[in-house]
């Protein structure tokens, strides 16, 4: 049974590849900060790595410099899940010797369960092993990617407040319009939990507690006015939220970031109450969404 090693400090995120690797027979670790993902490469000796760049106690780019630096986990293949916006260090990474860089947003977990399949099905060959950006395509970041839009300074907030956008409990959850207007992709949601009702509902828990916890955490940050810890954690929500194609929350999200200013703690506190308002929409949707998938799960296959 290969080994592998996840290095992940978004818990949702981190155990959603957990189980989908579990699913695909690997023996699967997960590491939730920097140090401990280094600690885990040099004692367990995985087979594939993982890797987010921005972590706790110790970077993406540090891990990769220091496996690259040592014989024993050189030619160890590192995949990289990044952010679209962290253009420069996904430079880094290739630099460093990370076998594929993938966009978070862009990329499910199928699909990173395929780039892994395929870098290990060519393990053997030593050019294959680290084959730089020039290979990649599709999903994966080959060149630097898009800088991401300007930080809104004041009062003046880079994403304009408009009113929570409410989810259409009329709809069939099961249907594709049923998120069309309603801030989220849902064939990126369906595809994460591979239509799976019970992965689901899981994959929805994980995110509701975090979620919820980030928002509490910004809170404190904002009434101690300390912006950057706000927009640290904002971030961080944002992008959990996009991955899982929860787009509404991710642009609330972004907007608390982006307004993490001494000038702009009014217009971030706005956001944020959106931001939790919007909490009680996606239960709701998430949960109709759930019930319509047990019903299909349990449909006998047509003869």
């Amino acid at each position: 049974m290969k080994r592998l090693l996840i290095i992940e400090d978004d818990k949702t995120i981190g155990n959603i590849y957990r189980q989908k690797f579990q699913l695909d027979g690997f023996e699967v670790a997960l590491a939730t900060d920097g140090e401990t993902g280094l600690s885990a490469v040099q004692q367990t000796a995985p087979d594939v790595v993982v890797l987010d760049l921005m972590l706790p106690k110790l970077s993406g780019i540090e891990i990769l410099k220091k496996m690259r630096a040592v014989e024993a986990t050189r030619l160890v293949p590192v995949i990289v899940l990044t952010n679209a916006y962290l253009a420069g260090q996904v430079q880094e990474a290739w630099n460093a010797g990370a076998n594929q860089c993938l966009v978070k947003a862009c990329t499910t977990p199928r699909q990173v369960g395929e780039v892994v399949k395929k870098i290990l099905a060519a393990s053997g060959d030593s050019k294959a092993i680290i084959p730089g950006p020039e290979k990649a395509s599709g999903h994966l970041a080959s060149k630097p990617l898009s800088n991401p839009p300007p930080r809104a300074t004041g009062t003046s907030p880079a994403i304009q407040s408009r009113p929570p956008i409410r989810f259409d409990h009329r709809a069939d959850p099961a249907s594709s319009e049923a998120g069309a207007d309603s801030g989220l992709d849902l064939g990126r949601l369906l595809d994460f939990a591979e239509n799976d009702a019970g992965k689901l509902h899981e994959m929805a828990e994980l995110y509701y507690a975090q979620t919820e916890s980030q928002i509490g955490q910004i809170r404190r940050e904002l009434e101690q006015r300390r912006p950057s810890d706000a927009r640290r954690l904002a971030m961080k929500g944002a992008v959990a939220s996009g991955t899982l194609g929860l787009t509404r929350m991710e642009n609330l999200l972004q907007g608390v970031s982006q307004c993490c200013t001494l000038e702009g703690l009014a217009d971030a506190e706005k956001y944020l109450q959106q931001a939790a308002d919007e909490m009680a929409g996606i239960r709701k949707f998430l949960a109709d969404l759930t019930k319509a998938l047990s019903k299909v799960n349990a449909t006998p296959a047509p003869r």
